[in-house]
């Protein structure tokens, strides 16, 4: 008969089986109450080749891959709940956007926004904001590919917030001709596991907030992505084909919006309407056309304007040849293309 366990037979010892844990996390101190929201989550060395490189040198990877949830996990106040994807290499291929042989794709997707908590969770100010840094060391390898460093970090919105990850994926690619055993470093030891490497990556994490102005010291030169503005960025589009007249009443995610006559019977556009998560200054919207579609110019710049309306640049209303992406900021209480 299988014994029960117990905790007088078992488990005395302060979990001595974590590999079962399925909730293991790695969470950062608490944010403090000033401008200090920026915290480092990770940096690590990229390497193609590490030949002609002793052991010591050799703590570098060719590819790292992180995915993982993010939420506070502390605060009642903070429910927010997302997946932030890191996916960096380098190889002897260049970038076509960036130009360079290091390859980055960073994205934070949300699962759950509490919007109950607005004005302070939306999507113009989330919970948090991923960014990393990409170093050009100035150094090159055996086959003449540069070396970088890439430094991400993680921004909060401020008192008392924490930033908890949750890994789900997780695995690296040692460089090229690395050691098949490495006793020094434990992100590309043979004898270490991957909860092990994970800690050690994460490791920044243990420190003190810092403000943003400190963590652009010495960043001019750097490539720089967040997850804000991917590399390969998202829109979340919204068709509209004149079913309810000449407003548009944007959804809540929208960023792009293709517009396209219905039936190939042209229409017009008057007005935009924001939804409570776009009504702020300075949000863009981008606008595909698909032709036959008359954009009013109904708005003048600086003066009282209806809400939605637009000041075009030829300042008069405007039918733009199919294919057209038209950028809008919103201004106050209507829109003025870029």
């Amino acid at each position: 008969m299988a014994e029960l366990l117990t905790t007088a037979n078992h488990n005395d010892h302060w979990n001595p089986h974590p590999q079962y844990d399925s909730f293991y996390r790695v969470e950062s101190g608490i944010a403090p109450n000033n401008d200090a929201v920026w915290l480092k989550i990770l940096e690590q060395t990229l390497r193609y080749d590490v030949s002609g490189t002793d052991e010591s040198q050799q703590g570098c990877l060719r590819r790292l891959e992180l995915d993982s949830y993010v939420f506070d996990g502390k605060a009642e106040s903070q429910q927010d709940l997302s997946i932030l994807h890191l996916f960096a290499y380098v190889s002897r291929t260049k970038d076509t956007v960036t130009n360079n042989n290091v390859h980055i794709n960073l994205g934070l997707n949300p699962i759950f926004n509490d919007y109950t908590r607005w004005p302070k969770n939306n999507l113009y100010v989330p919970s948090n904001i991923f960014k990393i840094y990409v170093h050009d060391t100035g150094e090159k390898d055996v086959q003449g590919v540069p070396v970088y460093k890439i430094s991400l970090y993680g921004r909060v919105q401020g008192n008392a917030a924490v930033i908890s990850l949750q890994p789900f994926n997780f695995r690296t690619l040692k460089s090229h001709n690395a050691a098949t055993r490495n006793y020094t470093d434990p992100m590309t030891s043979d004898f270490t596991t991957p909860r092990e490497k994970f800690n050690a990556l994460l490791k920044p994490m243990s420190s003190d907030f810092i403000t943003q102005a400190e963590m652009e010291i010495n960043r001019d030169n750097d490539l720089m992505r967040d997850t804000s503005h991917p590399i390969y960025p998202t829109a979340y589009e919204q068709v509209y084909k004149n079913e309810t007249g000449s407003t548009v009443a944007l959804m809540p995610q929208t960023t792009l919006l293709t517009v396209s006559p219905k039936d190939d019977i042209g229409w017009t556009l008057s007005l935009i309407k924001p939804s409570e998560w776009q009504n702020y200054q300075g949000f863009k919207l981008q606008i595909l056309t698909f032709g036959k579609v008359t954009f009013k110019n109904i708005a003048n710049f600086g003066y009282a304007n209806s809400d939605g309306a637009m000041v075009l640049k030829n300042k008069s209303d405007t039918i733009f040849p199919a294919g057209t992406i038209i950028n809008l900021v919103h201004y106050n209480n209507y829109w003025i293309q870029e």
